[in-house]
């Protein structure tokens, strides 16, 4: 689990950012936010913080694995869903691209 690679790439298709999911930036906004959902907490302890992020991370690991399963490689910003994009800091003009497993 986790040890998947992604590659997201702006408009011109550069890469902008390439590593295991593990480390997509997060949005300090979404993690508030999903802390205030789950503990009614706006300053989240290390520990609440903690548990966000491995829920999230395991939610997108499930994801990106349902995508693989359709022969899905790659997702524009516009088509992910909600819970993704108020997490992971991403432009609205990227597309998320699944690389192959063997790469990591």
């Amino acid at each position: 689990m986790f040890a998947k690679m992604i590659s997201i790439t702006d408009q011109n298709n550069k890469v902008i950012y390439q590593d295991h999911i593990t480390s997509l930036p997060i949005r300090d906004e979404g993690m508030i936010n999903k802390s205030k959902e789950l503990f009614y907490d706006s300053e989240p302890c290390i520990i609440h913080k903690t548990f966000i992020i491995k829920q999230f991370f395991f939610k997108l690991d499930n994801y990106l694995n349902d995508l693989a399963e359709h022969s899905i490689q790659e997702v524009s910003y516009d088509m992910l869903p909600d819970w993704i994009t108020k997490m992971v800091k991403m432009d609205t003009h990227t597309k998320m691209l699944l690389m192959d497993d063997n790469k990591s």
